[in-house]
């Protein structure tokens, strides 16, 4: 029997993991899904709560999952919540899950700070190799903006702005467009047509666009970026744009992959 579609985050012992489950939560109830917690345990790689054998491990992980379930259902109590752990790669066993999720949520701290399985390094391995959206959730407060869209002009992707829009639409908000270069129109226009609700502005200019998706990202209620799935030589990367931005942004980052 096919597991239920769910908006999943991972988590770890760390605050940015605690708020992500809370930017987890306001989406699963925004769209009417449960809401899945998965902490992902494997010897060495939580600095935060060091542990030495599995039996410790184990119950480490069951006390951490039922603290952040526990915060989750006094922060939304409307929301159904299931909790997982599993033994093994945390980038991996982050893939793995979201297989089964309509979205992956993950805590993220500034570049530099890699304590805990959410760190930069480990969001960016999860980021390349995926096949779902995965929103990247700082310590930050709640904001109201708009839903911002960085679109590449030469590959504009259906699939990125369908994601912003139907956010826009669903939080009421209007979505701001951040372009390097002239705005892909047939595109816009398809998805205003179809969001008539949701108001568009635009903003970018040659060559800024990381940094016009920084600045634009403060007091927005979302950043999303499209991710090009490929494979090089070296392995699955995410490229320059959504390398900077999910690091310098000052709202949650969505990246949503695309062909």
């Amino acid at each position: 029997m096919p597991r239920t579609v769910t908006v999943t985050v991972g988590v770890d012992a760390t605050r940015e993991s605690m708020v992500a489950a809370e930017w987890g939560a306001d989406e699963a109830a925004s769209r009417g899904r449960p809401l899945r917690l998965v902490h992902v345990w494997s010897p060495g790689t939580d600095a935060v709560t060091p542990v030495v054998d599995r039996g410790s491990e184990r119950h480490a992980a069951e006390r951490l999952l039922h603290a952040v379930a526990g915060h989750v259902h006094r922060h939304r109590p409307e929301v159904q919540v299931e909790t997982d752990q599993l033994h093994g790669s945390p980038v991996q066993g982050l893939c793995d899950v979201s297989e089964d999720a309509e979205l992956l949520v993950l805590g993220s701290r500034r570049l530099g700070s890699l304590t805990g399985f959410v760190g930069g390094s480990l969001s960016q391995a999860v980021l390349a190799r995926v096949r779902r959206p995965v929103v990247l959730v700082r310590a930050h407060g709640p904001a109201s903006g708009d839903v911002v869209l960085g679109v590449d002009p030469e590959r504009p992707s259906d699939e990125v702005a369908a994601f912003a829009f139907a956010s826009a639409d669903r939080y009421g908000c209007g979505v701001r467009l951040v372009a390097a270069e002239a705005s892909p129109e047939d595109l816009l226009a398809r998805w205003a047509q179809e969001y008539p609700g949701v108001a568009v502005t635009r903003t970018g200019g040659p060559g800024r666009m990381a940094r016009e998706l920084a600045e634009a990202s403060h007091g927005a209620r979302l950043v999303v970026l499209g991710h090009r799935r490929r494979r090089v030589p070296w392995g699955a990367r995410v490229g320059p744009v959504v390398h900077a931005v999910m690091h310098d942004a000052a709202a949650p980052v969505a990246v949503v992959p695309h062909r």
